[in-house]
């Protein structure tokens, strides 16, 4: 139980309980009301809610086209270090069977005499399996 994400739940819906009592019901009243619900059953459940996500959230519902020329802005570094990192070694087949190969129990002997098959019946097989 988080008992921080439920304190701030709780917050919001005191918020829409606010905005109910002043201008009856209306957009913000549900929404905050139904982000307060969520945020309390997030805190309920152990989940922290991360004020990075709260505050994109709140940019994109505000003007959405800015939040996603922000956050695209904002992952351009990220994106582009990744592209410049080295790559890493790339896997070569042959090395790794000739390490198999170098590292790979000795087999064991064959057996003195071959098994004969002997046919069984039924699908257990009522008969034995060699002679």
């Amino acid at each position: 139980m988080n008992l921080k994400t439920i304190g701030a739940g709780l917050l919001l819906l005191a918020l829409a309980f606010w905005q109910f009592v002043t201008n009856g019901v209306g957009f913000n009243a549900l929404v905050l009301g139904a982000g307060g619900l969520a945020v309390v059953l997030f805190g309920a459940m152990g989940r922290n809610i991360e004020a990075e996500r709260a505050q994109g959230t709140a940019d994109f519902l505000t003007d959405p086209g800015g939040a996603i020329v922000d956050a695209a802005t904002d992952r351009l570094g990220d994106w582009l270090g990744e592209a410049t990192k080295p790559t890493q070694e790339e896997f070569d087949p042959d090395a790794a069977i000739a390490r198999y190969l170098e590292n790979r129990p000795a087999s064991q002997p064959e057996p003195a005499e071959p098994r004969r098959y002997v046919p069984r019946f039924g699908r257990k097989g009522l008969g034995s399996a060699q002679s």
